[in-house]
């Protein structure tokens, strides 16, 4: 016996044309719109049907095997949560070493106070001692570092020392090491890179801001130079030097800067094609810029740009709970100070690292392990598998402040522009890369 999933969804993206997609394995296909109801009532003709006649039975596995149908007696929230479970418990540590709130830019969407800071031989002596006990108390596997700022590079003797130092630990002791950088690039040069690829920092997430004139506008100097340039050719030397490398290419943007089509041309004059495949474009919409400005039809249109030039659209954690979510997760400051989330600036990080590596933990700190989508809304809420959930910075706040937790409209609104973009990305990879 069979049952229609709670998990469905028929999205328009546009007049023509919807989609079908599965919540639990995110498995899609396109229809017709005036076919929609054709299809639905033929889904529905299944629920509790058995046997399944040979007429419908190609259209009936297909169902199946992409999630759309399934057996009755499934409890399709439980393997949902179990999946959930499996992903904030892994043993893999990751951490978020904040070296430094200075930069060398000052874009006007970044939230940041930028700041000079000193990362002193003491806090670097700590830093290591806490990750290395970490991983060893905790049985890690795997271990992810990732570096984050401000510009890190701004302390690139750090960055390389630290990492060399987890690297190499990492090495000897058969655990899995991952290095991943979120940088502007444009620090980077040849020297730089090849110490960066010895410790295995393979990992780059680059922001471009738009074609050349408006990304040096965002990104500027007091001289001439164009950051434009500068970024993009250090991504091109990155991708030839280590060929080890990937790039995310993250694009934030909002509704003026989807129209600026002109950008992925210039990007083509500087990366060449062979290279392309190692760059994921990653569209994030600039918190400041509202929903409802944000047209779909232009957003796809750049996609499309993208991929028909040879570059990927990245499809990672669109789905996934926050990775602050995760059991083994940590941001660790400059200053020695260590929190769980990494909404916190470093003077309100609740954890301090001790001359030993040990961390001691404000006593009013809430317990991480909070369910994020335990409430009994959620548990409820067809859009369960595909909701990312409360962010943990505002839940600990709603907590002490001992408010109940609410949903929105618009937070439904988002979910369904998630998905939306989601497919268009697979459907783009799918078209161009034959991936």
């Amino acid at each position: 016996m069979y049952k229609l999933s709670k998990y469905n969804y028929i999205l328009a993206p546009n007049s023509e044309t919807s989609i079908m997609f599965s919540g639990v394995t995110k498995k899609f296909f396109l229809l017709k719109r005036e076919n929609v109801s054709q299809y639905v009532k033929l889904l529905n003709t299944f629920q509790g049907l058995e046997p399944i006649s040979t007429k419908y039975m190609p259209f009936f596995m297909k169902m199946v095997n992409a999630g759309f149908v399934v057996e009755e007696n499934v409890d399709e929230l439980e393997l949902i949560r179990k999946e959930e479970k499996k992903y904030i418990e892994a043993r893999e540590y990751q951490s978020i070493i904040i070296p430094t709130y200075d930069c060398n830019y000052s874009c006007w969407y970044c939230t940041q106070k930028h700041q000079q800071t000193v990362f002193g031989d003491l806090s670097v002596k700590k830093i290591v001692k806490h990750i290395v006990s970490y991983i060893e108390q905790n049985n890690i596997l795997a271990y992810r570092l990732c570096w984050f700022g401000g510009e890190p590079l701004m302390q690139k003797d750090r960055v390389l020392e630290i990492s060399n130092n987890l690297y190499h630990y990492c090495l000897q002791n058969d655990i899995a090491f991952n290095g991943q950088i979120t940088t502007n690039g444009a620090l980077l040069d040849e020297k730089l890179i090849r110490q960066l690829s010895s410790v295995k920092i393979d990992s780059y997430q680059i922001t471009i801001d738009g074609c050349r004139e408006k990304h040096n506008k965002t990104k500027n100097k007091n001289d001439s130079s164009s950051s434009f340039d500068l970024i993009l050719n250090n991504i091109r030397m990155l991708l030839e030097l280590n060929k080890s490398s990937v790039v995310v290419l993250r694009y934030n943007y909002n509704a003026e800067k989807l129209k600026d089509l002109g950008m992925v041309e210039q990007i083509n004059e500087i990366i060449p094609y062979q290279l392309r495949s190692r760059i994921f474009v990653d569209f994030q919409k600039i918190w400041q810029a509202k929903q409802d400005e944000i047209y779909l039809n232009e957003l796809y249109a750049l996609m499309s740009l993208f991929a028909q030039s040879g570059y990927l659209l990245s499809t990672n954690a669109f789905f996934s709970a926050c990775y602050v979510e995760k059991k083994y997760f940590e941001t660790i400051y400059y200053n020695g100070k260590v929190d769980y989330c990494d909404n916190y600036a470093s003077n309100m990080a609740r954890g301090s690292i001790g001359e030993e590596g040990h961390v001691s933990w404000n006593s009013s700190l809430t317990s991480r392990m909070h369910g994020n989508k335990e409430y009994a809304y959620c548990a409820k809420c067809s859009f369960y598998p595909v909701c990312t959930g409360e962010c943990m910075a505002k839940r600990e706040k709603r907590l002490r402040l001992g408010k109940e937790f609410t949903c929105s409209e618009k937070r439904k609104q988002d979910v369904e522009f998630n998905i939306l973009d989601y497919c268009f990305r697979c459907l783009l990879n799918s078209k161009y890369k034959k991936i």
